[in-house]
């Protein structure tokens, strides 16, 4: 959890912040201790007032001796006040913050002097409002002050199944809003009061907002006119429902990335065009729907209808992003026949034409597919120019990605087994791979019909590590498919090995991260890698480490076969 490469926050790597990361262990387990009872005001165990309590706890009450903790911080006391303000930061993300997220930093800041100091008076800590309980948005106000004037970012969810008093935490916001760089705002329709007292806030000028995300569960609201004060020059993110936008906006002006939230079905034509008039500036558009509504009529969409959405989305040109649902293939149920008929007919056919076909997508220069069907790669394929760089993994997110020649990014996420094993078949494509990055395929076939080809300008070959279910080290299964084959990829340069993402259960204690088998690694390079007679010049190692069961033999003979083996 405690991540090295978090260290630049904190300027150059010093001692001090190597020996914090070897004790963080036994450094971490102090932010929950308290006190005894003796030596403190204790708080008060009713839930609805503990966060106003400890807060006021601050500014009044008996602190604790910095001598009732000698034994405990003695080890400590050689810390730099940085490393512990960053480990103070990491005591808030969830694997430690539970549902309220800073009541262990109120708890930390009683324990002694220093700390109390520390975290009192730096602003920094305070500035991540977000993943708040109920309790803490209520009381948002006293978490602002500690903010000082430093940029924060805001998330308050008003769609908790009890009423509850919203009004501290909307006049926080528009008596704030100057501060504010990032705002996420969730509404429902059951708890309309909460949205009646947001809205006026929203109406306030926001001159460092970059990114706002605004979720209402129901129908009938729109944001106002003037939102912002219609001034948000720095806004450039913005994620919602498209039929939450007001006919005029100048607010998003400047807006280059809108989200579509929470809507599976595709943008009226109204919507569209709202959207894009409202967003003149706009380069990427992530939607969960296709573009237009034919899986839900069976396809009956004229093509005047096409044409429409064509000069709607994609006349202008400008959009460089592009993430959309495919249309792909549907077939219309046979219809119910009586008993006495004997004509059975079957499913037909009746619509299959890729969403991206429906504009002129050439000119964008990424574009995701989401739940792409195999006649939406063959269309896009046949389009695109030799492939130079190839990502392939089934482990998690099911994705694909080609880029081209010309730079040009195609992404299929939520790929069927349909359409991978289309891909793998499309033996053309790759003849001029030059990268080559490989997850978890999920099966022994899939792995074989990818590695049975030669790659004769491959320069750079990588390998995800994924955790499996059984351990928190794992060999990549794709390597049990090189026991009876060879790769020939005689112009590879590079091997290397990176981990997915951090462990997914990962916490402070047993830690450890993702190890392969250097013996493995020997076998495969000298047997299973058809380099041409020469060695490979270098292996990478990324957030990954050899097996501590390995033998010392092993990894001297493994430089034998590699000119250079980078860790990082």
């Amino acid at each position: 959890m405690f991540d090295v490469h978090e260290q630049a926050m904190e300027g150059e790597r010093g001692s001090d912040y190597v020996n914090a990361k070897m004790e963080f262990e036994q450094q971490i387990a102090l932010l929950t201790v308290v006190p005894h009872r003796s030596k403190q005001q204790s708080l008060p165990r009713s839930h609805s007032y503990r966060m106003c309590s400890a807060v006021s706890a601050f500014e009044s009450g008996p602190r604790p001796p910095d001598s009732s903790l000698n034994g405990h911080l003695s080890a400590s006391s050689r810390v730099s006040n940085e490393i512990w303000t960053h480990i103070f930061r990491i005591s808030l993300t969830p694997q430690f913050s539970g549902k309220e997220k800073y009541v262990s930093l109120i708890r930390a800041s009683r324990v002694c002097n220093r700390w109390r100091h520390l975290i009192l008076t730096t602003p920094s800590i305070w500035t991540l409002l977000y993943g708040l309980s109920p309790r803490e948005i209520m009381h948002i106000d006293r978490l602002m002050i500690y903010a000082a004037d430093c940029p924060v970012d805001i998330e308050i969810d008003c769609t908790d199944s009890f009423r509850r008093d919203y009004s501290a935490a909307g006049l926080t916001l528009f008596q704030h809003m100057s501060h504010i760089t990032s705002l996420s705002l969730m509404f429902s329709v059951r708890h309309m009061e909460s949205w009646h007292t947001m809205k006026e806030a929203l109406t306030v000028r926001a001159p460092i907002l970059r990114t706002f995300k605004i979720s209402f569960m129901g129908s009938g609201v729109t944001l106002p006119s003037g939102l912002f004060g219609d001034f948000a020059p720095m806004l450039l993110n913005v994620t919602g429902q498209i039929r939450l936008l007001p006919r005029r906006c100048n607010a998003f002006s400047n807006v280059v990335q809108f989200t579509v939230l929470h809507d599976t079905k595709c943008p009226r034509e109204e919507e569209a065009r709202t959207l894009m008039s409202v967003c003149p500036r706009l380069e990427a558009l992530v939607l969960d729907s296709p573009v237009v509504d034919s899986p839900y009529n069976f396809g009956n969409v004229s093509k005047e209808r096409f044409l429409c959405q064509e000069r709607i989305y994609g006349g202008s040109h400008r959009l460089k992003h592009l993430s959309v649902a495919d249309i792909g293939e549907l077939r219309v149920p046979r219809r119910r026949l009586s008993r006495s008929s004997d004509n059975r007919e079957p499913g037909s056919l009746r619509f299959v034409i890729p969403t991206i076909q429906l504009f002129g997508y050439e000119h964008i220069r990424s574009l995701h597919i989401i739940w792409a069907r195999s006649a939406t790669f063959k269309f896009i394929a046949k389009r695109m120019s030799q492939i130079k760089h190839l990502t392939l993994d089934q482990s998690s997110d099911a994705k694909m990605v080609l880029v081209d020649q010309e730079q040009k990014e195609r992404m299929f996420s939520g790929i069927s087994n349909v359409l991978l094993s289309t891909v793998l078949r499309t033996a053309s494509i790759f003849d001029e791979l030059q990268s080559l990055t490989i997850g978890d395929l999920g099966t022994h076939g899939a792995w074989a019909d990818l590695l049975a080809r030669p790659y004769p300008k491959l320069l750079s070959l990588t390998v995800v590590v994924a955790v499996t279910r059984y351990s928190t080290s794992s060999w990549v299964p794709v390597f049990q498919t090189l026991d009876d084959r060879v790769v020939t990829c005689k112009a590879l340069t590079t091997l290397r090995f990176c981990h997915q993402r951090r462990l997914p259960d990962s916490n402070v204690h047993g830690f450890s991260p993702l190890t392969i088998s250097a013996t493995k690694t020997v076998e495969i390079i000298r047997a299973r890698l058809d380099l041409g007679a020469r060695k490979l010049r270098q292996l990478v190692l990324e957030g990954v480490l050899f097996s501590e069961d390995d033998p010392a033999s092993d990894v001297v003979e493994l430089r034998s076969y590699v000119e250079n083996i980078v860790f990082m």
